[in-house]
């Protein structure tokens, strides 16, 4: 999906913070395509709040990580609040283009004067006062364009016969142009939506593709800070994760010991050059190590290895 940045939107110096950072961050993105992008899995805001959070103290260490990481991309580091303050505009309007318009009252209104018209329609042209032939294609599809479509259909038949209906019909033409006008708000609304919708795709997609551009600038800045803070041991507590909680899984509460799956451990007892199969246990099994395998074949079974090749 290609999205087409405000690349060529003006910085207005009246334009608040947040907002001119994210034009500037859309341009930079436009110019400077990510190849991947991380999902958003975590809060948007709980984000920027902990970048916001950890920066000043970060960059109170930039000196020493220069001096012991000559290799530290500090251009990445700086732009971080600019790309902090965009991902915090496009969440505000990621959720302002994400609220869904409310149409279903206009459409059953719509719906109801339809079905009224198609009614009386079919009453007089049973009668031979309208053109029946016409009426065929009404409420044949379900949906909000086929409903609109009947209406624009129904209101034309009336309009076309009228010299023959009036006084005969419950409706008059100003009734008729007013479910007309209904009919039309109702598509204006359903445009719009289809519209709001479109947009909010696009906006999601930037607000991605911004996230993870902070998300790559707090994941290298952890890195450093991680490395130069290491005989501190206090690196979390100047840049925390941003994925609190997520711990190795234990067995149980209070159980430190992390759970490991088995590996296959094969028996000393096994001789390769003979069809008998490897006795097997798992690392740190309890069974005992040295006992033979002793097969109870009754039966009188063949006990060779129906996979192996004869000779």
């Amino acid at each position: 999906m290609t999205v087409s940045f405000e690349a060529d939107v003006p910085i207005l110096e009246n334009q608040p913070e947040e907002e001119q950072d994210y034009h500037k961050t859309c341009k930079y993105l436009a110019e400077n395509p990510l190849a991947r992008l991380q999902q958003i899995n975590i809060s948007t805001l709980t984000t920027v709040y902990t970048v916001r959070r950890a920066y000043p103290k970060a960059e109170a260490l930039l000196p020493q990580i220069q001096e012991e990481l000559p290799k530290f991309d500090v251009e990445q580091f700086k732009s971080l609040p600019q790309h902090t303050n965009a991902l915090s505009h496009a969440h505000v309007l990621y959720t302002s283009a994400s609220q869904k318009s409310d149409i279903g009252e206009l459409a059953t209104e719509v719906t109801y004067t339809r079905d009224g018209l198609l009614m009386n329609a079919e009453s007089l042209a049973f009668l031979g006062l309208l053109d029946g032939k016409r009426l065929k294609n009404v409420k044949t599809e379900s949906g909000y364009k086929a409903l609109i479509n009947d209406v624009q259909i129904l209101v034309s038949v009336f309009r076309d016969g009228w010299s023959k209906v009036e006084g005969k019909t419950p409706f008059t033409l100003p009734s008729l142009l007013e479910a007309q006008q209904r009919a039309r708000v109702l598509s204006d609304a359903v445009a719009t939506r289809e519209k709001n919708a479109a947009a909010a795709g696009e906006i999601a997609l930037r607000r991605q593709q911004i996230f993870t551009l902070v998300n790559n600038g707090y994941d290298e800045l952890q890195r450093a800070v991680r490395y130069v803070r290491a005989k501190e041991g206090d690196a979390d507590e100047i840049a925390p994760s941003l994925y609190p909680g997520r711990r190795t899984r234990q067995r149980a509460a209070g159980d430190d010991t992390v759970e490991t799956a088995s590996e296959p451990v094969a028996s000393p007892k096994a001789d390769a050059g003979t069809n008998a199969p490897a006795i097997t246990r798992a690392a740190g099994g309890t069974s005992a190590p040295d006992k033979e395998l002793v097969i109870d074949n009754v039966a009188g079974l063949p006990m060779d290895n129906p996979f192996q090749r004869a000779r």
